[in-house]
């Protein structure tokens, strides 16, 4: 049964990877679409990275993740002024961790992430063919979707620079924190900020068409408390296919607050593998 699971979720990331590469990330309108429903597909963009991966172990959960974004008005020169208005977003990330070792395949939490946000993926003035700087704010809500005493939810405000240094078709290094405050009361979860603290730091290095490694750093409040996740990729292109649109991934998570449910819970090491959207291929897009 696993492995059936793995080979439909792995053929279905594969296809929402390769749909990605229909649009570019800043989900810009293509001139001269007419048709209604290519125009409203074409501000679609990828958000957060779409993956799926699996533990090694027997007893390892398999975890995924779906993240887009659509821009609410029209980038396209003439259609609508050039103002902040048109780099407004909202953005859907849901990421779920399933028990693919039970016979009933049972969700152990999913966390849905509604958001509301500006981005600029490259401001000019502090950018230029090697350096990269681009900015990201606003608010997100995180809930369980659950009732009772199995309800968590959060409310952040939230800013993230991204800083690129190297060009995007050679090996460069992105810096991307996280900096977040919790706009109302953590009732559900009160003690939150202890395993998830206020900022992730996000940073990666590697090329467009060779091998990534990437990682997440969080540190609660409480001593000792926090994760880290880190991620090697390699593009399916170079091993099978000039057509595939995904990346091989190589997963490793350890810490606390990666699910709701149990953020005060630390979970055991957990690596595998899986597939991976390439938001490279979006970057290296917009700056050509």
């Amino acid at each position: 049964m696993k492995s059936l699971v793995i080979a439909l979720v792995a053929l279905a990331s594969c296809a929402l990877a390769i749909g990605q590469e229909v649009g570019d990330g800043n989900a810009i309108e293509t001139p001269g679409l007419t048709d209604p429903i290519q125009r409203f597909a074409s501000r679609f963009g990828l958000n957060e990275p779409l993956y799926f991966a699996v533990g090694f172990r027997k007893e390892g959960d398999a975890k995924f993740q779906i993240s887009f974004k659509y821009r609410f008005f029209s980038a396209v020169p003439g259609s609508a002024p050039r103002t902040w208005i048109g780099n407004t977003y909202f953005g859907y990330t849901q990421t779920s961790i399933w028990d693919v070792e039970d016979d009933s395949l049972p969700f152990r939490d999913t966390s849905y992430r509604p958001s509301l946000f500006f981005l600029r993926d490259r401001i000019a003035r502090y950018s230029t063919e090697r350096r990269h700087f681009g900015i990201q704010f606003g608010i997100e809500h995180e809930s369980n979707g659950q009732g009772g005493d199995d309800s968590r939810s959060l409310n952040i405000a939230f800013v993230r620079p991204t800083w690129r240094f190297g060009a995007i078709d050679g090996y460069h290094f992105t810096l991307s924190p996280k900096l977040y405050v919790y706009v109302d009361s953590l009732s559900d979860n009160p003690d939150l900020d202890e395993y998830r603290g206020y900022a992730d730091l996000a940073a990666a290095w590697g090329k467009f068409d060779s091998w990534k490694i990437a990682g997440t750093l969080r540190t609660g409040t409480k001593n000792d408390a926090g994760s880290i996740e880190v991620a090697v990729t390699y593009p399916l292109d170079r091993l099978i296919s000039r057509d595939v649109g995904a990346f091989v991934m190589l997963q490793y998570f350890s810490g606390w607050g990666e699910s709701l449910i149990d953020y005060d819970v630390k979970r055991p090491l957990r690596s595998g593998w899986g597939l991976r959207s390439c938001a490279d291929r979006e970057a290296r897009a917009r700056d050509q």
